[in-house]
């Protein structure tokens, strides 16, 4: 893949193909699709990526990223078919394992999710390096069903695999907080918020157990910080749906205009 940097632009082209003389993987090195995975330009990479597995379909990196493509779209169904394309043909991913159990939480088949969770945790227990994801994974599965205790279990693993990994503390502080284990709730909390300064959901968790404490100004300190930054966010993301709002159609239309064609703009 491509890395991508400041002045890195990405071709909206169509992508070689053998007729051009490019061999099947070539598609692969030119980073099309995997630089709009990471720009969050989930339709266009669905796009490149369903064109390069028509290209070559035993490609299993390209079926797991299509699957994060449509899990990203909340298209969970089809993210569960790619992924079990995936572990087709590469099986014991224990990436693609864990995310095929996510993309079934999406269809709400909770049971479907923690199988698949386990099977990755099961997977990985002879690797002398793991994976915490299935851990923090089947943790917050078992937290949206009220079994604390498990939940726990398998965040502590997690935050053992992984200490600097913040979704694994927040996790843990959210449970330790549900059992009013303030202390141990709020070390977890101010771990994670280390990790994620910018996570306005930390801030907004933090708020209430310093409360509970009797720790006033920091409570305060900290539902501030949550209000400012869910108005900043509010804004940002306003500002951003005007200025997608308002960009002119005939931009794109003059910017890809033909020889022979106008050049003036037409506004419609």
């Amino acid at each position: 893949m491509v890395p991508l940097t400041a002045n890195h632009k990405v071709s909206r082209s169509s992508p070689p193909g053998p007729a051009k003389g490019y061999a099947l993987e070539d598609f692969a090195s030119c980073g099309n699709a995997l630089d709009y995975v990471l720009l969050g330009d989930y339709p266009l990479a669905d796009k490149w990526l369903t064109r390069s597995l028509a290209w070559n379909p035993k490609d299993s990196e390209s079926q797991y990223y299509l699957g994060r493509t449509k899990y990203n779209e909340n298209r969970f169904a089809e993210a569960v078919s790619a992924f079990e394309q995936c572990l087709k043909l590469d099986p014991k991913n224990v990436k693609a394992e864990d995310n095929l159990g996510l993309s079934f939480a999406g269809l709400g088949l909770n049971e479907e999710a923690a199988t698949a969770y386990q099977t990755a945790i099961a997977w990985q227990s002879q690797l002398l390096v793991k994976n915490p994801g299935p851990y923090i994974d089947l943790g917050s599965l078992f937290l949206d069903e009220n079994k604390t205790d498990v939940a726990i279990s398998n965040l502590f693993q997690a935050v053992e695999i992984s200490p600097r990994d913040s979704k694994a503390h927040e996790l843990l502080g959210k449970a330790y907080a549900r059992l009013d284990q303030l202390r141990k709730a709020q070390t977890e909390l101010e771990k994670a918020l280390d990790l994620s300064p910018q996570s306005t959901n930390l801030h907004c968790m933090l708020a209430p157990v310093y409360r509970k404490q009797g720790l006033t100004e920091k409570a305060k300190l900290e539902f501030d910080r949550c209000a400012a930054m869910h108005v900043n966010r509010f804004f940002a993301g306003a500002s951003l749906s005007v200025k997608k709002f308002k960009r002119p159609r005939w931009k794109r239309l003059w910017r890809g205009g033909k020889e022979g064609q106008s050049s003036s703009p037409q506004r419609k």
